[in-house]
């Protein structure tokens, strides 16, 4: 930590290298119920001013990296993790109410979503509440009308080999059925020049995605081969539109039976689906 510092302004360059979470153990359990661990190291610069005329709040981070992060309850396996989660040349500017990102990359996530049979999903209970009273609807509605809204720029955005579990026994609700079960795999996502900006229009970022997609693998047997989505095109924030090529593969329509089932004159027991073509959808 260097820099200089004043009653009206201050400038700071911080510098973490392979700083233990746990290290912030009794920081975090103040905010999040599960433990959380994993690896920070950061190079990045603060400048503040108070100034009449010329308030500054503004953060460059050079680089950032949070390894082998795990997010765990007691006693249990985790609920989420990562390899590695990078990101370059982030610029915050507070008053200005921007932010732009030049890269970011997460490598090998892995999430598991739990619903129980009264629909609660074991996420929602992760954060500690925080003891404040509600501000007043009126006066919560008059801030957000107040605020601009932030202007985001994200110039690279990649995920590398996610996966996603979810598993749902509120859909049975009453019935002696186990708990609906599905799975991404294989998770490829890149996003280049990502804006956002509130409800003003912005360019569409161009997107390409592909996953794998069915019933996760059952403890000590290999995972079924599953369905694959494909997509290469645009996606828009403001407007919302998406805009490519969308492939379809062996979808496991049995994954949808559940909200469907009623309206259908039969049993399904296993059915695939598929397509290949252009979409143009725009709200």
């Amino acid at each position: 930590l260097t820099g200089r510092a004043g009653a009206q302004e201050a400038q700071v360059a911080v510098t973490l290298s392979d700083l233990s979470l746990q290290a912030l153990a009794p920081y975090i359990a103040q905010a999040v119920v599960p433990r959380v661990d994993g690896r920070l190291a950061a190079r990045a610069a603060v400048t503040w001013s108070d100034k009449a005329g010329a308030p500054a709040l503004k953060i460059a981070v050079a680089g950032a990296t949070l390894d082998a992060l795990r997010v765990r309850a007691a006693g249990a396996a985790p609920a989420a993790r990562w390899d590695q989660l990078a990101v370059s040349d982030l610029q915050v500017d507070v008053p200005a109410r921007t932010l732009v990102v030049g890269a970011v990359k997460l490598v090998h996530p892995s999430v598991q979503v739990l619903r129980d049979a009264s629909g609660q999903v074991d996420a929602a209970q992760w954060l500690r509440p925080s003891g404040r009273a509600p501000a007043p609807a009126s006066t919560a509605a008059a801030s957000r009308a107040a605020a601009a809204p932030w202007n985001v720029r994200v110039r690279s955005a990649t995920l590398d080999d996610g996966a996603l579990q979810v598993s749902d026994a509120s859909l049975h609700r009453g019935q002696p059925l186990p708990p609906w079960r599905a799975e991404l795999r294989q998770l490829q996502l890149d996003v280049h020049d990502f804006a956002w900006n509130g409800d003003h229009p912005t360019p569409p970022a161009k997107v390409t995605l592909s996953a794998r997609v069915g019933r996760p693998a059952l403890a000590g047997s290999k995972a079924p081969h599953g369905g694959a989505l494909a997509w290469k095109g645009s996606v828009g924030a403001s407007p919302l539109a998406a805009r490519g090529q969308l492939r379809i593969v062996r979808f496991p329509v049995a994954l949808v039976t559940p909200w469907v089932a009623d309206k259908l004159p039969v049993s399904l027991l296993r059915a695939e689906a598929g397509y290949s073509g252009h979409v143009d959808v725009r709200a």
